[in-house]
């Protein structure tokens, strides 16, 4: 199954995902590509772990998402995840399916600085949604998300670190649910091939053990354990 991401900072909660999926055999490194329009660690991440890429700089988002299919296309992917900062046309997530992890619990703060007005806010939970991709920001059909409760002895630096993890945990489901077949969608609904299991911290939830130990693993390595997966 290869597949593409789209990303435009750091990235680390996508290799720590896709460093989980490859350590428990649902994919393959050299079946994925990431994209970028800038060099940013995200790029530098995938050259040093021997992933290909392509930067591809175009600040005109019609432009940047026709050359961004091409290449997907060209590479044969199948699906695609973004965490990018800029918006996406129908000339990509019109061909290729394309999903979207926003750290926030949509549809409440849609767009950028998600987490940053919810800290503001002083909300008393905390979550992340992957998404379809449609031209409306963060309104595409809901796939999986994941919350967690705000501890009182949590301050900032916690709370990224919340963020942080579940993005990782929906990048880890955005593929597990890929390999399983376990969705279609229609830019308006999604619907489910299979039934699926859910915990109080994330709908759905990863049904393999080894995904489910590896993660864990990486919560405790963290020193925030807020997913039971």
């Amino acid at each position: 199954m290869k597949s593409f991401a789209i990303l435009s900072g750091e990235g680390r909660s996508f290799f720590d995902a896709i460093s989980i999926l490859s350590e428990c055999e649902i994919i393959n490194m050299e079946d994925i590509i990431v994209l970028s329009d800038r060099k940013c660690p995200a790029i530098y991440e995938a050259r040093n772990r021997g992933i290909e890429y392509e930067i591809i700089e175009d600040e005109d988002n019609k432009s940047f998402s026709t050359k961004a299919y091409e290449i997907c296309s060209n590479f044969s992917a199948e699906f695609g995840i973004v965490s990018f900062s800029r918006l996406l046309t129908r000339d990509i997530y019109g061909r290729i399916r394309t999903l979207n992890v926003h750290p926030a619990l949509l549809p409440a703060y849609k767009g950028l600085g998600a987490l940053n007005k919810a800290i503001k806010d002083k909300v008393r939970f905390i979550g992340a949604t992957l998404h379809v991709v449609i031209e409306e920001v963060d309104s595409g059909p809901i796939i999986a998300q994941t919350v967690s409760p705000i501890r009182i002895e949590w301050n900032e630096s916690d709370l990224r670190k919340v963020s942080y993890i579940q993005k990782a945990y929906l990048f880890i489901v955005s593929y597990w649910m890929e390999s399983e077949r376990m969705y279609s969608y229609d830019f308006h609904n999604v619907m489910w091939n299979k039934s699926t299991e859910y915990t109080y911290t994330c709908n759905p939830s990863v049904s393999n053990a080894r995904v489910k130990s590896a993660f864990n693993s990486l919560q405790k390595e963290l020193g925030v354990n807020c997913i039971i997966p």
